[in-house]
């Protein structure tokens, strides 16, 4: 069936007792019109059952044409069904179009009964999509700093992005004294070579111990400790240089005399040539980089925890341009020189043996505080690049330092266009309901109001009853209009005329009247509604241009001249022909519309009628 097409209510439900009566009749019409429908659509199935509607091969059995018959004849039982509840229906709205009195004043309320159990909640609906982003507000002051949790694992270290300028070398500060030398502790795994810093001062060298002869060469052992070294001893006369023989065995190292006095420092030589830069190796691909906010100011410093093992190294970026050497700080004071022991002669050199092997490399001490930094001789010239080491393993994360305070906050970015709304998703479940409460006690009965003046209703047939869509052009007339009986059984003044529109069209002429019949043949026209060019579909109601007054127990013909191009009209096959002196319905070409006083044929006897209704 159709879906009924009732106007919109809003919340400020502002409609007159006429209005709401045209809302019922008007969802009567439709419901009509739907099981209209649906019996036509029920002929069509018996129609092509039988093969009078092309499409079904092969064709149908006598089992078939049956079993079709019995489910048209159920489907038409439950249509006589709808058709005795919908005649009840018009019935009982028609009764209310009756006059009724006064409303007699509002009795008291009577007490509100107890609230039921509230039913279960209905199953939640899909959640639709998000809407759009309001506007951001302006940022609350900050709140205070929280304690700084526990550090979580460090990340794997992105690619290095380019590097930035340098910036200006600060005044270097005067050098601290040198500590005293801590003993040495094991060597912990080697990890990735970082960048040189400065070196610190050289400690205390140890005494020398006196060297024992070289054995023969023998396979390479485990490295043993290093002994300590024993004292250097003077230095014997230097003898005259014979030729270089086969290397004896080493003699014992002789204690080292206390150092003379450092001579001046020769000038720089001028610098070598540049050593052949080493092959580049492939940069990696660069990430994307983001957009840089605005930098906040830099917050406290936190203390530096202990360093882990250094992570993987990323690919090195291009170098951003040296920055200017700032102006180098004023050397740190010379520790005390201890005394110069006179120098020996220097004894003849002998001839070089063969390297003995390597010792062990013994474990490297901490470093002490870095020695006043001496002035900076010219750079010498760049060696070639080396190849990167691999990378250590990355050592625990530091404790965090306190963070700093928070920088001012960038302006907000415009906000982005909205997204399309996306579908509504589907309604859930409505939950059972509640049971009621137990009912209040009744109110007292209001005085009865005086009697009313009443709601004037004629008609030509219920609207309940339509079975019929009447084309504007219906039996091929030209210019037509057609109309049909309504009969008043008390003095009636209408105001309004109004017909049930099935099918909009296009645009034409239509307008609606009110004849008073004369002779079996002719009728008078004694009022006119205005004439309009477009439909609505459903009811549609238009005002006379004078209201007029019919007498009681009179017969009136209500007409519609219909030449809105493919329009449809609500109406029903009924009627009889050759009973005067006025026909139940007729049909009357070639007109241009209608006007008050004009005499109408109504020879031409058509067994249709249109719904017509005349209002007050």
């Amino acid at each position: 069936m159709s879906q009924p097409n009732i106007p919109n209510i809003s919340p400020d439900i502002s409609i007159t007792r006429d209005d709401a009566i045209n809302l019922l009749l008007a969802s009567i019409a439709m419901e009509e019109l739907g099981l209209a429908h649906i019996i036509n659509a029920e002929g069509e199935k018996i129609q092509y059952a039988l093969g009078t509607l092309p499409g079904l091969t092969p064709s149908a059995s006598l089992e078939d044409i049956l079993q079709v018959n019995t489910s048209v004849q159920d489907t038409l039982e439950l249509a006589m069904k709808k058709e005795l509840l919908l005649d009840s229906k018009l019935k009982q709205v028609t009764q209310i179009t009756t006059g009724s009195g006064v409303t007699g004043a509002t009795g008291a309320t009577g007490a509100t009964g107890s609230t039921g159990d509230p039913g279960p909640t209905g199953a939640t609906g899909a959640t639709g999509d998000t809407g759009a982003t309001g506007d951001i507000g302006t940022a609350g002051p900050t709140g205070p700093t929280g304690d700084i949790g526990p550090a979580g694992p460090t990340g794997a270290t992105g690619d290095i992005g380019p590097a930035g300028p340098t910036g200006a070398t600060g005044d270097i500060g005067p050098a601290g004294p040198t500590g005293p030398t801590g003993d040495i502790g094991p060597a912990g795994p080697t990890g990735a070579t970082g960048d040189i810093g400065p070196a610190g001062p050289t400690g205390a060298t140890g005494d020398i111990g006196t060297a024992g002869p070289t054995g023969a060469t023998g396979d390479i052992g485990p490295v043993g400790p290093t002994g300590t070294t024993g004292d250097i001893g003077p230095a014997g006369p230097t003898g005259a240089t014979g030729d270089i023989g086969t290397a004896g065995p080493t003699g014992a190292t002789g204690d080292i005399g206390p150092a003379g006095p450092t001579g001046a420092t020769g000038d720089v030589g001028p610098a070598g040539p540049t050593g052949a830069t080493g092959d580049i190796g492939p940069a990696g691909p660069t990430g994307a980089t983001g957009d840089i906010g605005p930098a906040g100011p830099t917050g406290a410093t936190g203390d530096i925890g202990p360093a882990g093992p250094t992570g993987a190294t990323g690919d090195i970026g291009p170098a951003g341009p040296t920055g200017a050497t700032g102006d180098i700080g004023p050397a740190g004071p010379t520790g005390a020189t201890g005394d110069i022991g006179t120098a020996g002669p220097t004894g003849a050199t002998g001839d070089i043996g063969p390297a003995g092997p390597t010792g062990a490399t013994g474990d490297i001490g901490p470093a002490g505080p870095t020695g006043a930094t001496g002035d900076i001789g010219p750079a010498g010239p760049t060696g070639a690049t080396g190849a990167n080491g691999t990378n250590g393993a990355t050592g625990p994360t530091g404790a965090t330092g306190t963070n700093g305070t928070n920088g001012a906050t960038g302006p907000t970015g415009a906000t982005g266009t909205n997204g399309t709304n996306g579908a509504t998703g589907p309604t859930g479940a409505t939950g059972t309901n509640g049971t009621n409460g137990a009912t209040g006690p009744t109110g007292a009965t209001g005085a009865t109001g005086s009697a009313g003046t009443g709601s004037a209703f004629v008609e030509t047939l219920k609207i309940g009853d339509l079975n019929l869509q009447i084309p504007f052009n219906v039996n091929g007339g030209n210019n037509q209009a057609i109309g049909a009986l309504a009969f008043s059984g008390s003095t009636t003044t209408l105001n309004r005329l109004s017909t049930y529109v099935t099918q909009v069209g296009s645009s034409g002429n239509f307008q609606m009247a009110v004849l008073s019949p004369l002779t079996a043949t002719t009728s008078q026209v004694i009022a006119v509604t205005p004439v309009v060019t477009s439909l609505t579909a459903g009811l549609f109601t238009l005002p006379l241009t004078t209201p007029v007054v019919l007498s009681s127990n009179t017969v009136y013909h209500l007409a519609v001249y219909n030449q809105v191009n493919g329009a449809n009209l609500g109406g029903r096959s009924t009627g009889v022909s050759g009973i005067a002196p006025a026909p139940i319905n007729f049909r009357v070409q070639n007109l241009a519309g209608f006007t008050v006083g004009q005499i109408i044929n109504t020879s031409d006897v058509q067994l249709i009628s249109p719904w017509i209704a005349g209002l007050s």
